[in-house]
């Protein structure tokens, strides 16, 4: 917050506290104090704009004032039950304010912390073989791909957080209050259509699905920690499905996915995801007839291309390596698998990070019966104090104290999305890199030793690097 925003805040509790259980002690100096706390209301709306987790305070600042006139317009002691009354209506204004200040004004990425920068570019294509299955069915699949690449830019256009920038629904579990103010300041450290680093002549690539309903735009920090240790991340909206998508005529539609879906509709899920990869793929490869001003035409090494996800994205993942050769590694970032996933016999390696929830007996059948089967190896990772959602964004949605208080309730853990961003893109690196043809990098092993909250669960077999 800034100084103006705690000031209000300290000067509106004082306030508060003083009305609560001293009223009768220096009356003057108590109704200076509520009026400077209803003047920094005004002024905190004047200079930086309505933001929601302020509001408590200034309507306690307002209460305050009105005190002020109720003591003045009617002087001398007040009834009892009038001043249980305010002090309980003051306590409950404090500790609303209070849980609001543990969500973050303008929530803060970390700056990635790879050796490049780190640029973007969105590409809307539209796949004319695939009517679409979630939303309007007479339209043709449209699929929203966001690059993020290597660069040596230093400045420039940064890339919005949100692509739409209107009113946001619920995603991720968050209430659509959050998304209200503040989000058009959040800094993504991508720079818009910068030129791609020439540190090397190709990129390997990287495809990311995210979660269920939950936006590209909501793994910003991990996508972008990704690029910047060398690769084209291709970050996937799913259209109809995701919370929110903006479309090639910039139409922004919500998710008609089902609120309760089947497991056999979600293994149906894993199946347009993993051919929305596919597709991506198909562009790619002809970019330079597709996009042809893109900054990454000439620049892809795509007989190098893995793929991560995150839960459903995670079992995307999983059914994209079964379905496209094209596909040398992937990563399942806390999915759990449906359908016949489980008996899928993968022939490309496989890195699986849990959180640090026990996963239930189902979800451990599964992923154990798949890690069985596994002919190129595979790893087995947990992340101590973590939980589902630790790693997308949203730990960067509330403060520290509001971590260490809410997190694990909100399921986005109590650990900070810096340090969770750095251990899952330098595990993706270190596993990913020998099958895409990156060398030089830290090992997963240097990467255990480098991080106390990483724990090997399972190994299998030695992946092969070819």
């Amino acid at each position: 917050m800034s100084f103006l925003n705690w000031l209000l805040v300290s000067v509106a509790l004082l306030g508060a506290i003083w009305w609560t259980f001293a009223r009768s002690r220096h009356p003057l100096a108590l109704e200076v104090v509520s009026v400077c706390a209803f003047l920094l209301a005004i002024a905190t709306v004047a200079v930086e704009g309505a933001q929601w987790q302020l509001l408590p305070w200034q309507a306690l600042a307002l209460v305050e004032l009105v005190l002020v006139g109720l003591r003045r317009w009617r002087p001398g002691p007040t009834r009892p039950w009038q001043r249980l009354t305010e002090r309980g209506f003051l306590l409950a204004v404090v500790l609303l304010g209070a849980w609001a200040l543990l969500w973050a004004i303008t929530p803060t990425l970390p700056t990635p912390g790879g050796p490049y920068h780190v640029g973007t570019e969105v590409f809307h294509w539209t796949d004319t073989s695939r009517h679409e299955p979630w939303g309007r069915t007479s339209e043709y699949r449209q699929v929203v791909a966001q690059a993020w690449y290597p660069t040596s830019a230093t400045r420039g256009r940064m890339a919005p957080y949100f692509e739409e920038t209107g009113e946001l629904p619920e995603m991720g579990g968050i209430p659509e209050f959050v998304f209200s103010h503040n989000f058009d300041g959040v800094l993504t450290h991508g720079f818009v259509g910068a030129a791609v680093s020439d540190a090397r002549p190709r990129w390997p690539v990287l495809i990311f699905s995210p979660a269920l309903e939950v936006p590209r735009e909501m793994y910003t920090a991990l996508c972008t920690q990704v690029a910047s240790r060398g690769y084209v991340v291709m970050a996937l909206n799913s259209t109809y499905e995701s919370a929110v998508t903006t479309l090639a005529n910039g139409e922004v539609v919500e998710s008609a996915f089902p609120k309760s879906p089947s497991e056999q509709q979600l293994y149906e899920l894993t199946k347009t995801r993993a051919a929305d990869a596919g597709f991506v793929l198909d562009q790619l490869e002809r970019l330079d007839a597709v996009a042809p001003r893109s900054p990454l035409v000439g620049h892809l090494d795509l007989a190098h291309v893995g793929m991560f996800g995150h839960s459903i994205g995670g079992a995307a993942t999983i059914q994209a390596l079964a379905e496209d050769p094209r596909l040398r590694v992937g990563i399942n970032l806390n999915g759990s698998l449906w359908g016949s996933q489980p008996k899928e016999r993968l022939t490309r390696p496989l890195l699986w990070i849990e959180s640090g929830e026990r996963p239930s007996r189902e979800e451990k059948a599964g992923r154990e019966a798949l890690l069985s089967g596994l002919t190129a190896g595979g790893t087995l990772l947990a992340i101590k104090h973590t939980l589902h959602m630790s790693f997308s964004d949203e730990p960067a949605y509330v403060t520290s104290l509001g971590r260490a208080i809410w997190g694990g309730r909100g399921g986005m853990g109590r650990t900070s999305l810096e340090a969770m961003t750095t251990m899952t893109s330098e595990l993706i690196a270190a596993f990913a890199g020998p099958h895409l043809g990156v060398s030089g990098g830290p090992t997963v092993a240097q990467v255990l030793a480098a991080h106390s909250a990483l724990e090997v669960q399972r190994e299998v077999g030695v992946p092969s690097s070819s």
